[in-house]
């Protein structure tokens, strides 16, 4: 595969309707910006002090000649592959990757490099980095067509952690996707409710995607509707996020009914992606609501 093949494969994955801006992005921050689109801002004269020589400026020739239209084009140059390897950040092109590939483009980004769309993400976003190391490091303008697959393949057979149980695995302390968090903004009452035998109540949270990663088919889920005697009206085990970019907002109202089982009771509620997983083991049970439920209030 010559880069400029790779090059638009990746751009076919990403919202960026430029090709000239999406090579800013995609190259700083591949070498350590942690803000690849604010950074770079041609109309304001503005661009990412991590990009290669070569590819700032407002003439965008140098960047659109990486794709290959024309017969001018030669793959990277030996200035930029030496950027590259002296720069490159896995750690900021995973989170440029998590916070602007959706769920539906990281399924045909799976297919486009013949990986599994049940692969992690982050996995999957890893083998893109290496794969932008081969071609800095080729002499030629080639990298396997299987780079990505064949990477991914092999740290999933060599990593101890595929053995792992998924319980112990989401033990960890860390978010499933690289530069993912939130925090909680405000909540109807921060004191525990007070209800009578199958009174019905309403509590509001408002939480704010803080960190990089944009929530695309994310929910909430009643992880301990087994466990306590309260319950969700209508009757639910899971609420639906709607899909929230970095420094969003999300109001979750639950409606709870109070059973006839008296003391202090808990809905916990838990965010999960897509495909089940907990997105931050490291904040479970961060949205907990207590009962109180006898005969007085």
């Amino acid at each position: 595969m010559r880069f400029c093949d790779f090059l638009i494969k990746l751009y076919d994955r990403f919202p960026c309707s430029n090709q000239g801006q999406f090579v800013l992005e995609i190259f700083s921050a591949l070498c350590g910006e942690a803000e690849p689109v604010n950074s770079n801002r041609p109309s304001d004269f503005s661009f990412s002090g991590y990009l290669p020589a070569g590819l700032s400026g407002n003439d965008a020739t140098s960047r659109k000649r990486l794709y290959g239209t024309t017969d001018r084009y030669k793959g990277l140059t030996n200035p930029i592959k030496k950027h590259i390897q002296t720069n490159a950040n896995k750690a900021t092109l995973i989170a440029y990757c998590e916070a602007y590939v959706t769920v539906d483009n990281f399924k045909g980004m799976c297919t486009t490099f013949g990986v599994s769309a049940d692969t992690c993400r982050a996995l999957v976003f890893e083998g893109i980095f290496g794969m932008f190391m081969e071609f800095a490091r080729s002499g030629a303008d080639s990298a396997p067509d299987t780079f990505v697959a064949d990477f991914v393949t092999e740290r999933m057979m060599n990593s101890p952690e595929a053995e792992v149980p998924k319980e112990e695995a989401e033990s960890s302390s860390t978010p499933i996707c690289a530069g993912d968090d939130f925090r909680l903004v405000r909540q109807s009452s921060s004191q525990p409710h007070k209800a009578k035998f199958y009174d019905e109540l309403t509590h509001h949270w408002v939480i704010k995607n803080s960190g990089l990663a944009i929530w695309d088919g994310r929910y909430m889920d009643f992880v301990n509707f087994k466990e306590t005697p309260l319950k969700l009206k209508p009757d639910a085990t899971r609420i639906d996020i709607q899909k929230t970019p970095p420094n969003g907002e999300v109001a979750i109202t639950i409606n709870i009914e109070a059973r006839h089982i008296e003391g202090t009771h808990e809905i916990i509620l838990d965010m999960k992606d897509s495909e089940g997983r907990l997105c931050f083991p490291d904040k479970r049970a961060e949205l907990h609501l207590p009962v109180t439920v006898g005969w007085t209030k």
